[in-house]
C-alpha cells in the first residue's frame, strides 16, 4: 500500500514539474500582459536617450585682469575663433550662427581707433589658417570675407581688409588653378589706387568736347568723385559736398578740385543731368570708357570718393565725405 502511494506521489511529482516546464518555454514564447505592463513601467522608469546638444558659437572668455576695453577687444580678437570646430561642416549651413558670428567679428576689426591694421590681418590670417583644416569651410569663409569687405552694398567693406585674403588664397591648396587665376586679376586690380601711391593716370572728356588728363589737374588737393546721375546715393554724396563749410571754402579758394566723373556710356543720360552738377566743379565722362575696360580703378560701387594730394598721390581711397573734411581740418591746422 506504501509502494503504492509513493508511486502516486512521483507520477503526480513528474505531472506538476512537466506542466511547469512547459509554461516556462510558453514564457519564452510570449509574453504575458502582466509581465508587458511591468516592463513598459520599467522603460517608462528608464532614463531617456542622451540628445546631441543644440550648435551654438561660444565666445572665448576675456581675463578678469584685462580691465581696460582696448585690451579686451584685442584679446577677444585674437582668441575668437578659439571654440569654433572648424572641421564641423553642419556650420556651414547655419547661417544663424555662423555668419553672424563672423559679421561680429568683421565690426572688431572695423575699429581702427581700437584695432591696428597690422592686428586685424593677424586675426584674419589666423581665423583662415583654422579653416584650412576643410576645403569646405575654408570656401565659405573667404566667401564671408568677400561678401562683408568687397561687395560694394556692404557697410564693412573695406579692401585693405581683403587684400590679405586673397593673397592667403593663392597659396591654398583648396584652390583649383583656374580659381587662382581668377584671384590674382582681383588682387591686381584691388592695389592699384592704395593710399600712398599715385593715382592712375586717365582722360576725362568736358561737355565742349575738350579732353584733358587727370595728371593735368593743378591743385592742391583732388576730390575724385566717380558718380552716375540716376544714382540717389550719388546725389546725398554730391549734397554733403556742397554743405561742407569747409570743402565749400576750399574750392572757392581754389585749393581743391572737384572732378566729378561719370565713367558709364549712357551719355545720353549724362547730358541731361549735368547742370544738376555745380558749376565751380569739373563735370567730364571717360569718352573711351577706358576707366572700366582697363580696370584703372575699381568701381565696384557707385558714388566713391578720392583725395589726392597737388601730385596726385592717393589720400583717402573709397572714403566719406566726412572723413575727407577730417584729413583736411588735420592738415591745415598742422599747417
Amino acid at each position: 500500500m506504501k509502494k503504492l502511494a509513493l508511486l502516486v506521489f512521483l507520477f503526480l511529482l513528474l505531472s506538476c514539474s512537466g506542466k511547469k516546464g512547459n509554461d516556462s518555454l510558453q514564457d519564452d514564447r510570449q509574453t504575458s500582459p502582466a509581465h508587458s505592463r511591468k516592463a513598459s513601467q520599467n522603460d517608462k522608469n528608464r532614463p531617456a536617450a542622451q540628445t546631441e546638444a543644440p550648435k551654438t558659437f561660444i565666445m572665448p572668455e576675456i581675463p578678469p585682469m584685462l580691465v581696460e576695453s582696448g585690451s579686451r577687444t584685442l584679446y577677444l580678437l585674437n582668441h575668437y575663433w578659439d571654440n569654433f570646430d572648424f572641421s564641423d561642416t553642419s556650420y556651414i549651413g547655419l547661417k544663424e550662427i555662423t555668419e553672424r558670428a563672423f559679421i561680429h567679428y568683421a565690426q572688431m576689426l572695423s575699429q581702427r581707433d581700437v584695432v591696428p591694421y597690422d592686428k586685424a590681418v593677424e586675426g584674419m590670417l589666423t581665423m583662415l589658417n583654422k579653416a584650412q583644416m576643410d576645403s569646405g569651410m575654408y570656401r565659405y569663409f573667404t566667401g564671408l570675407c568677400k561678401k562683408y569687405f568687397y561687395r560694394g552694398n556692404s557697410p564693412m567693406m573695406n579692401d585693405e581688409y581683403y587684400i590679405p585674403v586673397l593673397e592667403h588664397m593663392l597659396q591654398s591648396p583648396h584652390l583649383a588653378p583656374a580659381s587662382k587665376k581668377a584671384v590674382e586679376l582681383d588682387l591686381k586690380r584691388l592695389k592699384r589706387n592704395l593710399p600712398g601711391q599715385s593715382a592712375e593716370n586717365f582722360d576725362y572728356t568736358l561737355h565742349s568736347g575738350k579732353t584733358q588728363t587727370l595728371h593735368q589737374l593743378k591743385a592742391e588737393y583732388i576730390l575724385l568723385f566717380f558718380n552716375n546721375p540716376d544714382c540717389p546715393a550719388c546725389k546725398e554724396v554730391q549734397e554733403q559736398i556742397s554743405a561742407s563749410p569747409l570743402l565749400s571754402k576750399l574750392i572757392q579758394k581754389g585749393s581743391i578740385k572737384v572732378l566729378a566723373l561719370y565713367p558709364d556710356s549712357d551719355l545720353a543720360s549724362w547730358d541731361k543731368h549735368r547742370e544738376q552738377i555745380p558749376s565751380a566743379w569739373i563735370n567730364a565722362y571717360d569718352k573711351d570708357q577706358r576707366i572700366m575696360l582697363d580696370e584703372l580703378y575699381d568701381l565696384k560701387a557707385i558714388p566713391m570718393l578720392y583725395l589726392l594730394d597737388g601730385q596726385k598721390k592717393v589720400l583717402i581711397r573709397d572714403g566719406k565725405v566726412k572723413q575727407v573734411e577730417q584729413l583736411l581740418s588735420a592738415i591745415i591746422q598742422q599747417e
